[in-house]
């Protein structure tokens, strides 16, 4: 059972936090971007390829998968933060 928020001190501060993800989420998105225009891949077919093994070693992909990494932390974030005001 989700206990429901009432106070609206706490409520702006998860509003504020919501919209610090959303500025994070929507940042890596356009990194995330232009990787998948440079590679022709969705960076989930990416993820998938680099940790199956199958695409190499090159510097770009260590730093694509930490990116899309960071860009699915900061998206789970702000999905629970705008569950916890349901």
């Amino acid at each position: 059972m989700k206990t429901i928020i009432k106070n609206d001190t706490v409520v702006d501060a998860l509003k504020r936090e919501i919209s610090i993800c959303d500025s994070a989420v929507k940042r890596y998105e356009k990194i995330l971007y232009k990787f998948e225009l440079k590679y022709g891949l969705t960076s989930r077919q990416f993820s998938d390829r680099f940790n199956s093994g199958t695409l190499g070693d090159e510097q770009d992909f260590f730093e694509w998968d930490a990116i899309f990494d960071y860009y699915n932390d900061w998206t789970n974030r702000k999905q629970a933060l705008q569950e916890s005001l349901l």
